[in-house]
């Protein structure tokens, strides 16, 4: 019935149009989409020694979504976008072993957004946001997530002291059905932001936020945090030009509960154009950070000076000093570096040119026999190898966060730690919670060290040419690692480096093929590895487009002569069959193999769409593999669907 109504009576994207005058509501527009699906899969899951499933399942589902906006009593008096979707489903399940492994029953969404006193010099915007999803993390984890969050939001924009005052209440609940891991986090938070300028050349904000965090965990691990946070930022201009600036920033950190934290962090910066190209810059930080487990104070003085020649020179020098106490360890740092980057046309093409070259001398006083690391961070993405900083790691002890610590990831379902001599190498999980490219915090503890002194020289460099128009770019890059004057340490434990990156790449309009050859010379972990890749797009005519990637790298680690094999393919193909129609695929691959990291992983899709009197309807095949380890997941499935927006 709802859907002949959109059909039939409902012109798409219906426009009430504005009125003068006050009135208790009145309608601005209405818009939606209501659609009908239904769908057949089967599957199976098989895990050695513990269980061999399979799976039939035939569901129907629905969706309709509804945009509104409204005004009540005047436009200036409070306007609301108002947006809702629902999806519910009807299904049949039919499992051997795990009948509780089905799919979720609805998803709903709500979001209000509204806004009191629009063209007043002030305003407040209430709002109420509740979302139930169910979404698939990279083809591999079928998670089920419900979010609320409803709050107030009272802002002014006006010359004197502008201001925003957010407060808000929310909660998260997760839920990966293949792991039964199950997460809750619940959160209130007030954010204050004042602004204030005097004159042109100046800027000031100051930040006030009060947090109040729970978070549980798949183990019922509960972690309860509140923190109250300052944050002064200012910005200060003393000529004309704006070529002299002091940039300066304060923060004041303290939260008790599970994670018990007190920092003070203090950052001055100045920047000045001096004649002919010439600039300076120096730099002050300081902070002062108490946690559970360890007290850390830090000093961070650097000074430099910078030239550009016209456009193709640029050369820096600059010095730094850091002193640094630590609950286990005193340590100071001098470092000089300077560098060079030169680019200059030539025929056909561009020639560029880099160098840079770093002294530095290192005192540590070591105290304690266990070296405790806080927050360490690490980037983890594909295809890469990423050790811990310090040898002979504690595994037992090792805890991985995200960025703002507000989530703890799990050993063997978002990451692995491999044992790579004395040194542990980490590696994220396809499907778990942590995404490729991201950088995580790392805290552990370790064997310590003896008390060491030594001289460190790095140096890198590197050339490239670009010829005939970006066609062809050769490149070189090099990197070397030393020490020197090594006093009461273990030199056997200082990462010592020989790194040659040749590469090549070839680009046309639609078209990118490179190829990458990697040595990595080192005392600790060295490897050899090689890398190509592809990427190409293209529109053949007007009814035919595609796109084509894929990357293949394998690393020979050394040491342990292993090898590490990384691959991934994906394809896009879309046809416009007729004026109302199209076909459409999509496809993936994605390979490793390795020391605890074997995967294969295989997608499709195809689908027919076509458009018969504002009905949109489509028809579809997808299937999936996934073998991981020893856990092997295949389905596929076939549905039909129609949808028509108004």
């Amino acid at each position: 019935m709802l859907f002949c109504f959109c059909a039939e009576i409902l012109p798409s994207g219906l426009i009430i149009k504005k009125e003068n005058g006050f009135s208790f509501w009145t309608l601005k527009s209405i818009s939606g989409l209501l659609s009908l699906e239904g769908n057949y899969r089967n599957g199976t899951s098989y895990l050695p020694g513990y269980f061999d499933d399979e799976s039939e399942s035939i569901f129907m589902t629905g969706k309709l979504d509804l945009n509104t906006r409204s005004v009540f009593w005047h436009p200036n008096f409070f306007q609301l976008n108002a947006n809702f979707s629902f999806s519910p489903v009807r299904n049949l399940d039919q499992y051997i072993v795990s009948p509780d492994n089905s799919e979720i029953n609805t998803t709903e969404r709500i979001d209000l957004n509204g806004i009191f006193f629009t063209e007043r010099i002030i305003s407040l915007n209430p709002y109420f946001n509740f979302n139930h999803t169910f979404s698939r993390r990279e083809y591999t984890t079928n998670v089920e997530s419900f979010y609320q969050n409803y709050g107030a939001r009272l802002f002014s924009p006006n010359n004197i002291l502008p201001f925003n005052i957010n407060v808000f209440q929310n909660s998260w609940n997760q839920d990966e059905i293949q792991t039964s891991r199950k997460f809750s986090t619940e959160q209130f938070a007030v954010n204050t932001e004042l602004n204030k300028s005097f004159g042109d050349f100046n800027n000031n904000r100051i930040n006030f936020d009060y947090f109040n965090f729970s978070r549980t965990y798949a183990d019922a691990t509960e972690i309860k945090n509140k923190s109250i946070n300052w944050n002064i930022a200012n910005n200060f201009m003393f000529d004309a030009k704006k070529n002299f600036n002091l940039n300066s920033f304060f923060s004041f950190t303290n939260q008790t509960g599970s994670q018990p934290v007190n920092r003070v962090l203090l950052n001055e910066n100045v920047r000045s154009g001096i004649a002919a190209g010439f600039s300076t810059s120096v730099r002050y930080q300081y902070y002062k950070i108490k946690q559970e487990l360890t007290k850390s104070e830090l000093h961070d003085v650097e000074a430099g000076i910078q030239h550009q020649l016209f456009e193709s020179l640029h050369s820096y020098i600059s010095y730094n000093h850091i002193n640094l106490s630590q609950t286990f360890y005193n340590e100071q740092v001098n470092r000089g570096e300077a560098g060079i980057s030169y680019k200059k046309k030539i025929p056909k093409g561009m020639f560029r040119l880099n160098y840079n070259i770093s002294l530095s001398k290192l005192n540590r006083e070591n105290i304690s026999g266990t070296l405790n690391i806080i927050d360490e961070p690490k980037l983890l993405s594909e295809g890469t190898v990423t050790l811990l900083t310090n040898p002979y790691v504690e595994l037992s002890s090792v805890e991985v966060k995200n960025a703002d610590g507000t989530i703890i990831y799990q050993e063997y379902f978002d990451y692995l730690l491999i044992q790579r001599g004395s040194f542990t190498e980490i590696q994220r999980i396809p499907g778990g919670q942590i995404s490729s490219g991201e950088t995580v915090f790392v805290s552990y503890q370790a064997e310590q060290q003896p008390s060491q002194s030594y001289n460190t020289t790095s140096q890198s460099y590197g050339a490239g040419a670009t010829l005939y128009g970006n066609l062809i770019d050769l490149y070189i890059n090099g990197a070397l690692q030393n020490y020197s004057n090594v006093f009461e340490g273990d030199a056997a434990f200082l990462k010592t480096t020989d790194r040659m990156l040749y590469g090549m790449k070839i680009s046309l309009d639609y078209f990118d093929l490179g190829a990458e050859y990697e040595n990595y010379e080192s005392n600790i972990t060295p490897y050899s590895s090689t890398r190509i890749f592809l990427r190409a797009y293209s529109r053949a005519g007007v009814n035919l487009y595609g796109s084509f990637s894929s990357s293949y790298r394998i690393y020979n680690l050394k040491d342990d002569f292993t090898t590490q094999k990384f691959a991934d393919v994906s394809l896009t193909l879309s046809y416009l069959t007729g004026l109302n129609s199209r076909l459409f695929f999509q496809g993936n691959y994605i390979f490793q193999e390795g020391q605890q990291i074997d995967l294969k992983l295989r997608r499709f899709s195809i689908e027919y769409i076509i458009n018969i009197r504002q009905i949109e309807i489509s028809a579809g095949y997808e299937n999936y593999n996934r073998k991981l380890l020893s856990d092997e997941t295949t389905y596929s499935g076939i549905y039909l669907k129609a949808a028509r927006r108004f």
